[in-house]
């Protein structure tokens, strides 16, 4: 079974009162997130499903402002077979299972909209690229979207993912 995690952060942190982002850096992906899942359900029928074989796994991750422990315990469990938790009576979901995770991380601009990728040729990335475009135009969102391959992603929990498979 391929899944794909759509993912944002929790919590935060700051050093110094009023000078950080603080609250809304995580709570604009928080709300994202939630909006996200409610719009999925509104718009995908059990049909669409069943096309596509594929499930998508919201979460969010606790402890990523003090080196991403919340998507590190993922990774673990997932390598250990220990996720979703013996007691839920599912099969375990392992590194393999997982196609894609989109990790929505602090919204800089509320008109564009950054996909950043490891390799210039990642089929995957083009491919959630051309999807966009398509419910941009069709919704007329007038979002202007970047496909940006890079050498280092930004800070965010595909990190833990990347140091088990380089390949991620």
């Amino acid at each position: 079974e391929k899944i794909i995690i759509v993912s944002a952060r929790l919590d935060t942190t700051s050093m110094f009162d009023g000078e950080g982002l603080g609250a809304m850096d995580s709570l604009a992906s928080f709300a994202t997130l939630i909006s996200t899942a409610h719009f999925l359900r509104k718009i995908f029928t059990d049909k669409d499903y069943e096309k596509s074989k594929m499930n998508v796994l919201f979460m969010l991750f606790n402890g990523e402002s003090y080196d991403y422990i919340g998507s590190q315990r993922l990774v673990y469990d997932m390598k250990k077979e220990a996720f979703p938790a013996p007691s839920s009576h599912t099969r375990p979901l392992t590194l393999d299972n997982v196609e894609m995770l989109i990790d929505l991380g602090a919204l800089d601009s509320l008109d564009t909209l950054k996909i950043y990728h490891l390799t210039e040729s990642s089929t995957k990335a083009m491919t959630f690229k051309e999807s966009i475009d398509v419910y941009n135009t069709e919704l007329n969102l007038n979002l202007t979207i970047q496909n940006e391959p890079t050498n280092n992603i930004p800070p965010v929990s595909a990190q833990m993912f990347l140091r088990e498979n380089v390949s991620f």
